[in-house]
């Protein structure tokens, strides 16, 4: 058998198996495909420890116990990307923890460098021990589900509906306001030029769907598309009325 480590640093604590957790996948997919390169994939065996925050090797239980045992087998485990140990590290000191993975430094084999943890340079560890999080080492690109042709369109299409409505509630809004300067001004001014109604609302803070000053044309436009919708809902409610009024002489 070829033991094999994965930290899983998010989401839920597993319950089972941990082929689908977020956090193990893609470490997964590096560790299943190199053992499939070398013809021994029905040889992986897997372990992990599940730890959001970790200070120490005795934080990690799994791990510790998976190390002793291999040490004593005088073999090594597998760990896709040696990162993974310090990008959550909680601890003041991540050489506390490369201390304690050093007595270890024979039997822990980095995926990504292809070495021995003993065969790493001791500057190239110490970069190591000051990873970022995330850790993103794609080895093996995870499988993307395929999407049926029809179901794609439909998705694709939702999603323009959606965009088409959030601009146009946004531009509704927008019209609103300025209709409100509008009155303002026709109230104190008796009447209200484009130009006019622009600088009222720029002095007032008010701006563009896009965070700009108003114009006229911008002014104009959206005064338009307002009475635009007001008549198409005077329509509609003439036309509700006079389906009412056949309904009751009927």
């Amino acid at each position: 058998m070829i033991p094999a480590y994965a930290l899983l640093t998010h989401g839920p604590k597993p319950n089972g198996s941990i082929q689908q957790h977020p956090s193990a996948k893609q470490q997964l997919a590096n560790l299943q495909g190199a053992a499939n390169e070398l013809g021994a994939a029905d040889k992986l065996l897997i372990f992990y420890d599940h730890s959001r925050s970790y200070k120490s090797l005795t934080d990690l239980p799994t791990l510790q116990e998976l190390l002793k045992r291999v040490r004593e087998q005088n073999s090594a485990v597998i760990i896709d990307d040696f990162r993974r140990l310090f990008a959550h590290y909680s601890g003041d000191n991540t050489v506390t923890l490369l201390e304690e993975l050093l007595l270890f430094k024979e039997n822990i084999r980095d995926l990504k460098t292809g070495k021995l943890l003993g065969e790493l340079p001791e500057t190239l560890l110490k970069q190591l021990c000051l990873a970022e999080r995330p850790v993103r080492y794609v080895r093996t690109p995870i499988p993307r589900k395929a999407i049926p042709k029809a179901e794609r369109h439909l998705n694709t299409r939702d999603a323009v509906r959606a965009s088409r409505k959030v601009r146009s509630d946004t531009a509704d809004r927008k019209a609103h306001e300025l209709a409100e300067v509008r009155d303002r001004l026709e109230q104190t001014h008796g009447n209200a030029p484009h130009q006019a109604i622009a600088d009222a609302a720029n002095a007032e803070g008010l701006r563009t769907s896009r965070g700009n000053l108003w114009g006229p044309a911008g002014v104009r436009r959206l005064l338009k598309r307002l009475e635009e919708v007001d008549g198409d809902e005077e329509t509609l409610a003439a036309r509700a009325k006079a389906s009412l009024r056949k309904r009751d002489e009927v």
